[in-house]
């Protein structure tokens, strides 16, 4: 809607309210869905952040505009972290054996009976 967010307010008219109702119903559509406390407090976390760089003149932050993918800017930078955590779990759930401080405890008490 407004293109630049605060740091472009002269050139097209940025409202700080329309920002802020835009905030406000995307934590309530967040909130309201079903799903997981982990990915609520992800998609939480993410929306607040991207909104005080929008809302905030003095933000350096870079993003994608008119359909042109900026690869150094913030969101494509987030997106790459994500999917690689993402991967990264997965690979760890996929280990077949994980070896855990508990089995190590295990394997002592049936030792020692």
């Amino acid at each position: 809607v407004f293109p630049g967010g605060a740091k472009n307010e002269a050139q097209n008219g940025y409202r700080e309210e329309v920002a802020w109702i835009d905030l406000a119903f995307a934590v309530f559509v967040i909130l309201f869905l079903n799903v997981s406390d982990r990915c609520r407090t992800f998609a939480l976390f993410y929306i607040s952040m991207f909104m005080m760089h929008y809302m905030n003149p003095a933000s350096t932050a870079r993003f994608s505009r008119n359909f042109h993918i900026d690869i150094e800017g913030t969101g494509i930078t987030y997106l790459v972290v994500c999917s690689i955590g993402t991967s990264l779990a997965i690979v760890a759930a996929c280990v077949p054996w994980p070896r855990t401080d508990l089995q190590e405890v295990d394997r002592d008490v049936n030792s020692i009976r």
